[in-house]
């Protein structure tokens, strides 16, 4: 095979790859991860460009630092795109995980959740001192999940009664990928 064929048949695979690339790091987790449970909170479900989808919220959407262990440095100034790790207690068989304390750095033998800043924050030895909440707004790319048009009427409908939980799956560096929306049980 001359090199120019070889070219062209390696340009007609670069998109290819970059999709089954894409493909494989959005179901990494899923192969890889474990499931967890985690709480949700409703929100408006459609979108004219995207079409049907629930769209998430999380306890760690909107988190009180004050309520928690925190291992950040002080008076470090945290922005999207930096990631931090959220550790999470999951004792309790078919209960959604509990948020146990936020770190800089993964901290060994802990189930963890990898959290980045929605907007900018600097945490003070004041606000580690105050008694008031302080929080942070958090995003981990799990905030949306995609259904068709009726299911997504359903998920919405069981959303807004609190009877939801995500099935989430992580692996052990904290990716996640959302599976599935189930009702809760207790």
């Amino acid at each position: 095979m001359d090199n120019r064929k070889l070219q062209f048949i390696i340009i007609l695979l670069i998109p290819y790859a970059i999709i089954a690339g894409m493909f494989l790091k959005a179901a990494y987790p899923v192969f890889t991860g474990s499931p967890i449970l985690l709480n949700v909170s409703p929100v408006d479900p459609r979108d004219l460009m995207r079409g049907q989808y629930v769209d998430l919220r999380y306890d760690f959407s909107e988190l009180d630092l004050k309520g928690i262990s925190v291992e950040l440095p002080l008076n470090r100034k945290f922005s999207f795109g930096d990631y931090l790790y959220l550790a999470l207690d999951i004792s309790k068989p078919n209960a959604p995980a509990r948020i146990k304390g936020i770190y800089l750095n993964k901290p060994d033998n802990m189930i963890v959740l990898k959290i980045t800043p929605k907007d900018e924050f600097t945490f003070t030895e004041d606000i580690k001192k105050q008694s008031e909440p302080f929080v942070v707004s958090f995003f981990s790319g799990i905030e949306t999940y995609f259904a068709d048009p009726e299911m997504a009427l359903a998920l919405e409908q069981q959303n807004r009664n609190n009877e939801l939980l995500a099935e989430v799956y992580l692996t052990k560096n904290g990716e996640a990928r959302i599976t599935a929306l189930v009702p809760r049980r207790e």
